[in-house]
């Protein structure tokens, strides 16, 4: 599995009343999805250092805001260390989540628990032909469990993990001489569907 891309870092954005002042806020990126958490710190624009992104000077003030800004991306930072433990696909919005206390725990059945159920369940009931098909399908979603999530809840089903399951399928034909594109793409994905 690949390594994420991690990042923390400080940036400002012009305040709509004042263009003078601006809030801070800390970006999460990881693997180019972003996720922004709010700092609260208001402070004049013409103080902000965009290279070294944080606030110039040595007074109070500026090593306060700068100090917080060190603290939030030490906790993000920790956040993201603590998730790594667990068992979840780790996002730049989950981090945020759990930096901000929202971070729920994924609770229901494993992905691959469903399959194994389900594949129980309509055996017996269908014809070989059209389980065969089902089956071939249940193959393609253990694949790409297996190979992009190393297991998986079904609370963490979205329209974008369908629409990267449906690149895996064009991508890693289960015959490698017979890519699956087209009607038998769709069947696959409508039979997916069709499962959860």
């Amino acid at each position: 599995m690949l390594t994420a891309t991690f990042s923390v870092e400080c940036h400002i954005k012009k305040c709509q009343a004042d263009k003078k002042f601006g809030f801070i806020y800390v970006i999460i990126t990881i693997d180019r999805e972003l996720a922004e958490v709010s700092t609260k710190n208001k402070v004049l624009v013409k103080d902000w250092n965009y290279s070294q992104k944080r606030v110039n000077g040595r007074g109070i003030e500026a090593k306060s805001i700068n100090e917080n800004l060190d603290l939030i991306k030490s906790q993000i930072k920790q956040k993201y260390r603590d998730l790594q433990h667990e068992p979840n696909v780790i996002t730049a919005a989950s981090v945020k989540s759990s930096y901000l206390g929202v971070q729920r725990k994924l609770k229901g059945k494993k992905m691959e628990d469903l399959l194994s159920d389900y594949k129980k369940y309509r055996e017996p009931k269908l014809k070989y032909g059209h389980f065969k098909n089902i089956n071939t399908t249940v193959r393609y979603v253990e694949r790409f469990i297996d190979e992009k999530f190393a297991g998986m809840y079904l609370s963490q089903l979205d329209t974008e993990m369908m629409t990267k399951f449906e690149m895996f399928v064009r991508d890693n034909p289960i015959k490698p001489n017979s890519p699956c594109k087209g009607n038998g793409l769709g069947k696959h994905l409508e039979r997916f569907k069709r499962i959860i």
